[in-house]
């Protein structure tokens, strides 16, 4: 997503940091009408654990993405947190 300038910085939080622990495992950075946006959300490929992890991180989106899923829908849930 970089590469293709839709997004200007992506970051992937160390297991254990203090942004996992509050439910961050990714960061991303926009721009969004000239002024640089910062949005994070946490992933599982357990159903289980994701509500687990919405439960305990309310504010963060959580997202179950299962084995198999293809690059262009997790693209377009990252790109949807800009909306």
């Amino acid at each position: 997503m970089r590469d293709e300038g839709c997004v200007v910085r992506f970051e992937r939080h160390s297991k254990n940091s203090i942004e996992d622990f509050t439910g961050k495992d990714f960061t991303v950075w926009k721009f969004v009408g000239g002024t640089m946006v910062e949005r994070s959300f946490g992933v599982t490929i357990s159903s289980r654990r994701r509500n687990k992890s919405t439960m305990l991180h309310r504010d963060i989106p959580q997202w179950w993405l299962p084995i198999g899923t293809k690059p262009t829908t997790i693209s377009g849930k990252v790109l949807s947190l800009f909306s």
